[in-house]
């Protein structure tokens, strides 16, 4: 099945949960695979269209994989490369679009769930293009020494790009002294940098607010904890 950012999507997939990581969509993660249910959870992904699903521990240290212990959004994520060292299985995956978990299917032998994709929306396509010059304006001054261990991300950054994108690069690859005032940051870098904390928290939110919608503020965790995790556990 063909799963995009742009389009609302109900779906059932095998999932495994990620600890000590947020997952983002347009990210590429590198996982370890160890437990036996999440093995057979990529063993199914692998034998269809390699999507899986990427849920998030509620509690880090919990050994405990019980849906309760699993928060309600997660992202829905494309399996690019597959290492089988026995023990350990190596596999790259790229996040493509935050989902809600409607339903698990199955817990064993491996969790399958049913989802539903939340594209992001944007009601205000002028001011989110011009933030978003803004910050890569910003980030290209400084891009070298900001990204200066992934290339790849400034090049995916300069590249042109969409403002949840560039919202979800950010908080997954902005290193921690990027994300707190310094000295070593001109005014207006802070500035910007304000604009993302914002455009971080807000997520989905903003649009919603300026076209006066009510708000849904179950969404809310989807913004915040990136912020949170890539500020204080980069």
């Amino acid at each position: 099945m063909n799963i995009n950012d742009t389009l609302e999507t109900n779906i059932t997939l095998p999932a495994i949960a990620v600890r000590a990581l947020i997952p983002l969509p347009n990210n590429e993660m590198k996982l370890d695979v160890i437990k036996m249910e999440s093995k057979l959870a990529v063993k199914e992904a692998l034998a269809s269209d390699k999507l899986i699903v990427l849920l998030v521990q509620k509690n880090f240290a919990s050994e405990s994989l019980k849906p309760s212990d699993l928060d309600n959004y997660a992202v829905v994520a494309k399996i690019s490369s597959f290492n089988d060292l026995g023990p350990i299985q190596k596999i790259r995956v790229e996040g493509i679009i935050r989902c809600e978990i409607i339903e698990y299917v199955t817990v064993v032998p491996f969790m399958k769930v049913n989802v539903q994709t939340k594209p992001y929306e944007s009601f205000d396509v002028a001011n989110e293009l011009a933030c978003v010059r803004m910050l890569i304006s910003e980030l290209e001054k400084g891009g070298a020494k900001i990204f200066k261990s992934k290339p790849e991300v400034l090049k995916q950054i300069s590249g042109g790009i969409t403002a949840d994108r560039l919202c979800d690069i950010l908080a997954f690859n902005l290193p921690l002294e990027y994300m707190q005032p310094s000295n070593s940051l001109e005014p207006l870098s802070f500035n910007v940098l304000i604009v993302f904390v914002v455009f971080s928290i807000g997520g989905q939110l903003i649009p919603m607010i300026l076209a006066g919608e009510q708000i849904p503020w179950h969404l809310l965790p989807m913004g915040i904890v990136p912020l949170i995790m890539t500020t204080f556990f980069e």
